[in-house]
């Protein structure tokens, strides 16, 4: 669906929202086409149900090798089509968001949760491991141990403690709150919001010096808009 040049994707795969491969696949070939995209100027990502997203579906995946690999796969192509998609994609996190569900959710640009959200890599518990790359994008990277070494649960509030989330909000605001500022970065020229978004992407990890010159080059480009001659005006 798209209104006031937001598109809204909703998640709601099943109970859990555990998605197959293709499903993966699919739901990153759609973020890859919005962000292309010339009629909106942001997304936002949200669920159906009491779960955001609990990850892989661990039935079809079984015990073969090659379904893992292909499952890894897969979701990391999602998260590169969130977290490099042209546009911003606004996270709305209700109900329980595990496993490659953190994968998904610590992709996006922005995240909201609602009060009754909750986050865990429970595989320690089944002899695994995964998406701590995620989940320290969330926490602090010392934080995070305690948690993956025990596959504990955390809470909304817990893991808005790691300053990453944009706020915690009753179940019934949530979605509200998410496409309020949705619209809001929709309404600024496309073309600044691209330049930006890649811009923060790249300089994201880089050393200080690296960081400005790479924001200066964004600034140059976009000074010489007509979109940004006529706001100056």
């Amino acid at each position: 669906m798209i209104a006031d040049r937001v598109a809204e994707i909703t998640i709601a795969a099943n109970k859990a929202n555990a998605l197959s491969i293709e499903a993966v696949l699919v739901l990153a070939e759609h973020i890859e086409r919005l962000g292309r995209s010339t009629e909106i100027g942001a997304i936002v990502l949200r669920n159906e149900g009491n779960s955001f997203c609990a990850g892989a579906d661990i039935k079809e995946i079984g015990g073969d090798p090659s379904l893992i690999g292909a499952s890894n796969r897969a979701w990391l192509r999602l998260a590169r089509a969130c977290h490099h998609c042209e546009l911003p994609v606004v996270a709305a996190v209700d109900g329980h968001c595990i496993g490659g569900g953190i994968v998904l959710a610590a992709s996006c640009d922005v995240i909201f949760l609602s009060e009754t959200s909750s986050f865990s890599l429970p595989q320690i518990k089944k002899g695994g491991w995964g998406a701590g790359t995620f989940l320290m994008r969330l926490l602090g990277p010392l934080r995070i141990r305690a948690v993956m070494f025990t596959g504990r649960t955390l809470s909304a509030a817990e893991i808005a403690a790691g300053g990453q989330i944009e706020a915690v909000l009753p179940r019934a605001d949530l979605r509200d709150a998410a496409f309020a500022l949705a619209r809001e970065i929709a309404e600024f020229p496309v073309e600044a919001i691209r330049v930006g978004k890649a811009s923060l992407n790249g300089i994201e990890l880089m050393d200080l010096e690296s960081s400005y010159r790479l924001e200066h080059a964004a600034t140059t480009e976009l000074f010489v808009t007509r979109a940004a001659a006529d706001l100056r005006k």
